[in-house]
């Protein structure tokens, strides 16, 4: 999978394993927020492929939260948060998703997310 992942970015991005089956991914550059969306579709496609295992083809599905600096979080503590919260408003829309933040969750949270300048 990370093979796969790194394959969806550009060699000035960065894939890291947070842990388990969590990765973060952050973009060198972002021009506009679709951008940053049509990777995460290129991400999902990457990972959504078949791939062998011993006994038969095996699939995974991937859940993806965007979030934007300095328009949706003015520090990388709070992006991440962001991005974490949007990820799992598309986790609980169904398989292979992705959201942007869209501050929707920030109600739910002791700590929400801050917002850019």
């Amino acid at each position: 999978m990370s093979q796969r992942l790194q394959a969806s970015l550009r060699e000035s991005d960065t894939a890291a394993r947070m842990g388990g089956d969590e990765f973060t991914v952050v973009l060198a550059t972002v021009a506009y927020p679709e951008d940053a969306i049509g990777v995460a579709k290129k991400i999902i496609d990457q990972i959504h492929q078949p791939f062998a295992l011993p006994h038969g083809l095996a699939q995974v599905s991937t859940s993806i939260g965007v979030a934007l600096y300095p328009d949706h979080a003015s520090t990388a503590k709070d992006l991440v948060r962001c991005a974490d919260l949007a990820m799992y408003a598309a986790k609980n829309a169904g398989k292979n998703g992705w959201r942007l933040w869209d501050g929707d969750a920030e109600a739910d949270r002791a700590e929400p997310c801050s917002h850019g300048a």
